[in-house]
């Protein structure tokens, strides 16, 4: 259905956007090849999930390799026959660019390996299709759940820590193949034509980053294919209905689940402000009972032992919730010494993605080397951990130091009103330096020529003024040149008072350039 769909909205006539069009698919497609493998690893290794069927394929003569390796080739066929079909009828719409195909082609076959390879090891590891299913969608997006529970547990008790998503992102390769979409570089750019109306003109700029994560991924799925038939050699065939067929990964799941199904309570109760942490541990006692009742296929599952693993889970989370919240090793107050720091940034934002390039005052991020500046910036972290959690109006503020070692050690913190923080904050930002991009006057005064007000210079708004009003005789012609002079040192008067940027969070002058 989506290659019909893929190919049904390709352009006959601009095959030049076409080329385009199936680049930018290359990486999403990663998550409908990760549906279509889980499929037909259910479709293909069904007979392992009924009792009958599975003892008489078996008595057959046959060798488990054989029926293992037919299996895994039909699943590869099953990737390989469509993509190639459609491969073919993609070439006659892609003219010059016939080789975007092929590398389509390729990606999919990689990423086909990784999905099926993983799906087959959940398919040996499970004994019924439900258990199949579920284990292949938690070991797909485990990295995910993994960044899910932390931040659900800990990071609320880890002041100020900032919990990057790109090592989860990572080890997530169906999420980390959907944001690819630039496996080939090709840039398109729109040219007007008299007889017909327009075209795309594509210029091919080669190969894009992810190709040698896709390789990896297609190399780990033939591993997990060897792993899968390893432990298809060892299967116990009265395994056959139970939910898991590896018995050493029934306390794995248990515990798995139980988190998931907590973390679950706990987004529930955020959202409907029901109080996270009693719904938390609701969570757990529901997805830990829950678990055993899954493998032991039983709801008497309320014994005694049952409830001791369970004090003893809750002990474990509740002994490193403690130790987040306590901190014994000072890291939530770590602050660098200033002989150790080379660079320092100061951004508004919650996330690393809000440090950037922009030094304009949509988006304040200063980057600071002077030792000086370094060592009040320091100040300034430890007075936020000492002013602390407080209530009210404030904005979020993030420290990323750059160590001369090379660590980058990053803090984010809401700063609020009314503390003496928001103040040396404040101070940081509302300067001539920050706001007007000069640390003197005459600099200032010297070097910019013109001003923006509204996107008017000052030469359109005085020359539509003098227009307005040149027919009354009690209004008298501006000059331009003693305008802008005026206004600059109107500019330079507010910084020096400390009042043109002082709510630093609401821009008062964000429309001059």
């Amino acid at each position: 259905g989506g290659l019909l769909m893929l190919l049904s909205s390709m352009d006959t006539m601009d095959r030049d956007y076409n080329a385009i069009r199936l680049a930018s698919t290359m990486g999403p497609f990663g998550i409908l090849n990760m549906i279509y493998a889980g499929l037909v690893a259910l479709t293909l290794f069904g007979d392992l999930y009924n009792t009958r069927l599975c003892y008489a394929l078996h008595a057959m003569p046959m060798r488990r390799e054989t029926w293992f390796l037919t299996h895994v080739a039909s699943g590869l066929l099953y990737s390989v026959v469509p993509h190639l079909i459609f491969t073919v009828c993609a070439l006659t719409m892609l003219g010059q660019f016939w080789f975007v195909a092929f590398a389509w082609l390729l990606s999919m076959l990689l990423q086909s390996l990784f999905f099926f390879g993983l799906a087959v090891l959940c398919a040996l590891c499970a004994g019924n299709r439900f258990a199949a299913l579920a284990t292949y969608i938690i070991a797909n997006f485990a990295s995910l759940i993994v960044y899910w529970f932390v931040e659900t547990l800990y990071a609320p008790f880890l002041y100020g820590i900032m919990i990057p998503d790109e090592p989860f992102f990572l080890f997530c390769p169906v999420v980390q193949m959907a944001m690819n979409n630039e496996l080939l570089k090709l840039d398109g750019e729109w040219v007007e034509s008299w007889h017909d109306g327009g075209h795309y003109v594509v210029t091919y700029e080669g190969f894009g980053e992810g190709w040698w994560y896709l390789a990896i991924c297609a190399g780990l799925g033939v591993v997990l294919m060897g792993i899968a038939l390893l432990l298809y050699r060892k299967r116990k065939l009265e395994s056959a209905g139970d939910f898991l067929a590896v018995k050493p990964l029934e306390p794995v799941f248990a515990v798995a689940f139980t988190l998931c199904v907590g973390c679950l309570f706990a987004l529930f109760g955020s959202l409907f402000l029901m109080g996270g942490v009693g719904l938390f541990l609701a969570g757990l006692v529901v997805g830990w009972f829950g678990s055993h009742m899954l493998l032991k296929r039983t709801v008497k599952v309320f014994t005694s032992k049952a409830v001791l693993r369970l004090v003893l889970l809750g002990g474990i989370l509740l002994a490193t919730v403690v130790a987040a919240a306590w901190d014994p090793l000072g890291i939530t107050t770590y602050v660098p010494e200033t002989d150790q720091i080379e660079r320092v940034e100061v951004g508004r934002g919650i996330s690393l993605s809000s440090f950037g390039e922009n030094y304009g005052l949509y988006d304040p991020t200063i980057a600071i080397t002077d030792e000086n500046t370094i060592e009040y910036v320091t100040e300034l972290h430890r007075q936020i951990l000492t002013d602390g959690g407080e209530f009210g109006r404030g904005s979020s503020y993030a420290i990323r130091y750059t160590l001369k070692s090379g660590r980058q050690v990053t803090r984010s913190y809401t700063v609020y009103r009314e503390t003496k923080a928001w103040d040396m904050l404040a101070a940081l930002f509302n300067n001539s330096q920050q706001i007007l991009g000069f640390a003197e006057k005459q600099a200032f005064m010297d070097t910019v020529h013109e001003l923006r007000v509204n996107g008017y210079t000052t030469e359109e708004l005085v020359a539509t003024y003098n227009t307005k009003y040149d027919d009354d005789p009690n209004t008298k012609e501006y000059d331009p040149a003693k305008i802008r002079q005026e206004l600059k040192e109107a500019m330079w008067a507010d910084c020096i008072a400390g009042t043109m940027n002082s709510d630093f969070y609401e821009d008062k002058y964000s429309d001059y350039y």
